[in-house]
């Protein structure tokens, strides 16, 4: 997993952690379940200051990448607020391995 924190979190920078598969897959399901692949790229605040949410999802030959700001459907919300409970858990739990800067 890369985890990239720029402002509004603990952690800054860009990271790889190691991820359990059995989290991996559990994931995957979570997304399969709420059909991630039917949802809008982004969901936009009128504020552009406001802090984004960003989830990618590979799987099934698909790849998607969805941005929130605000506004997104309950099921993608609770979806990645559970993501970002996990990758919290992660990251305080092991060290990362520093990513160079882009």
């Amino acid at each position: 997993m890369i985890f990239e924190g720029n402002e509004h979190v603990k952690v800054k920078g860009s990271y790889e952690y190691i991820i359990p598969e059995v989290l991996v897959n559990n994931m995957l399901a979570k997304a399969r379940e709420i059909k991630y692949f039917s949802f809008k790229e982004r969901y936009p605040s009128a504020d552009a200051s406001r802090p984004s949410t960003i989830t990618r999802v590979s799987t099934d030959g698909k790849d998607k990448t969805i941005t929130v700001q605000e506004g997104a459907p309950e099921a993608l919300a609770s979806f990645q607020e559970s993501i970002h409970q996990e990758v919290m858990a992660i990251i305080t739990e092991q060290p990362g391995i520093p990513l160079k800067s882009k």
